[in-house]
């Protein structure tokens, strides 16, 4: 049966459907060869961005020593807070892994200019980096209602960087690796959301109006797992993350993702009750079959005069068939979840 979401149940669901996106980059979902941008140094670089008073991110496409071709992402970011370091390598087929390190703020050294070096050697056993950093373009200055946000530049950085992934991927790198697409980025602390667009990307009346769809995640353990497709297409857009606390160095953390297109699931709403039957195909094994009785609608507004509505599913029971569903993974072993995981439900009709 469905019915009106009470408040505090509808931001309760809203959260946990945004939590669980995030976790899995569901909406950069599109096709698997987008593995490699659902942590691309534009987006570490952001996220450090707006805690530290710089960062940079940049990229490469290096050989392993297991002779894997892979799409390298580094960002650094030093301010107040301490340093930040994340590296990630992502293959072609929708597989992906990033590394975070906490570092001192002195391992990336900036001049005004955007002149320096990033230098670290806490990040064993993984790697070693000596970096030379150096601008090659004109500043870019954003702003908000008249106030800096933050300025960028294009940078060169090359050097010593040499990165094991500890796994069968191997290892990448050497004494002079260059970097491409490298930018530096300055921030200010000035609140820049105003800008950016509608009232921030969670649905209100400014934002711009999306197409129908239907959307399943879930989680557990730090496994989380999402799907999301068109009604009447015939492939959907799935994505599975998993992060893991490393052991050395001290307070590292490595992200496991995997992205793949599948066939769309057998989807049955009536009334208030939904089921989604997801089986597999290849790189997904398995099959698990998601189900609620309780759907709360929500009547949104899309660019200030259209409609739409969005029914979120509480108290989704998420059970796997006799094989659990899996994302495969060439390192580090599948993506799966445990019989159930907290799960949610979301269907959003065309705006009009």
């Amino acid at each position: 049966m469905s019915h009106a979401a009470p408040k505090v149940r509808r931001t309760r669901l809203l959260a946990v459907a945004a939590a669980v996106a995030l976790a899995t980059g569901l909406g950069a979902l599109t096709s698997p060869s987008h593995a490699a941008d659902s942590v691309t140094p534009e987006l570490q670089a952001r996220a450090l961005a707006a805690k530290a008073s710089q960062s940079i991110s940049a990229s490469a496409v290096l050989k392993s020593n297991k002779r894997k071709k892979l799409h390298v992402a580094l960002s650094a970011g030093s301010g107040n807070g301490g340093g930040s370091l994340s590296v990630s390598l992502a293959d072609t087929a929708g597989e992906q892994h990033a590394w975070s390190f906490k570092v001192a703020a002195k391992t990336l050294k900036l001049n005004g200019k955007g002149k320096g070096k990033l230098v670290t050697k806490k990040i064993k056993p993984f790697g070693t980096i000596k970096l030379t950093i150096s601008p090659s373009g004109k500043w870019k200055v954003k702003k908000c209602k008249g106030k800096v946000i933050s300025k960028s530049r294009p940078l060169k950085v090359k050097g010593l960087f040499t990165f094991d992934s500890k796994s069968a991927w191997g290892k990448v790198g050497g004494k002079k690796v260059t970097f491409k697409g490298a930018k530096v980025t300055k921030s200010t602390g000035v609140d820049g959301s105003a800008c950016d667009g509608g009232d921030g990307g969670d649905g209100g009346d400014g934002d711009a109006c999306s197409g129908a769809s239907i959307m399943w995640s879930a989680f557990r353990g730090g496994v989380a797992m999402s799907s999301q497709w068109a009604p009447g297409s015939t492939k959907a857009g799935m994505f599975a993350s998993r992060s893991t606390k490393l052991a050395k160095p001290k307070g590292a953390t490595r992200t496991d993702f995997r992205s793949a297109m599948v066939p769309v699931p057998a989807t049955t709403v009536s009334g208030g009750s939904v089921s989604i039957q997801v089986n597999s195909k290849a790189p997904a094994t398995g099959s698990a079959t998601l189900s609620s009785s309780t759907g709360y609608p929500l009547e949104r507004t899309c660019e200030k005069t259209k409609t739409y509505t969005t029914t979120f599913w509480s108290g989704v029971s998420y059970q796997n068939g006799a094989t659990p569903l899996a994302l495969k993974m060439s390192a580090y072993g599948s993506l799966k979840l445990p019989n159930g995981a907290d799960a949610v439900i979301q269907q959003q009709s065309k705006a009009s």
